[in-house]
């Protein structure tokens, strides 16, 4: 899960800063916005990134008690 972020994150700010390159240009954003901006993505970041880490640990989790509920399912059956 943490190798796709390596690349997806640098390709988002490349593209946000090439679609702001134009709008400063022509004067519908300032470099102060686009500063803002790219701090609160940055700022965003982290907190998604370890929220995405817990929803994988409870998916594991709760594939693990899946399983077991089967096994003793199975075995009660026998």
């Amino acid at each position: 899960m943490e190798a796709h972020w390596v690349v997806v994150v640098p390709v988002v700010v490349v593209l946000v800063v090439w679609y702001a390159r134009d709008q400063i240009r022509y004067g519908v954003m300032t470099t102060g916005t686009l500063m803002a901006f790219l701090y609160a993505l940055f700022k965003v970041y982290e907190p998604v990134k370890r929220l995405g880490g817990i929803y994988h640990q409870f998916q594991q989790a709760l594939g693990a008690t899946c399983r077991f509920a089967l096994d003793c399912h199975a075995k009660r059956l026998q």
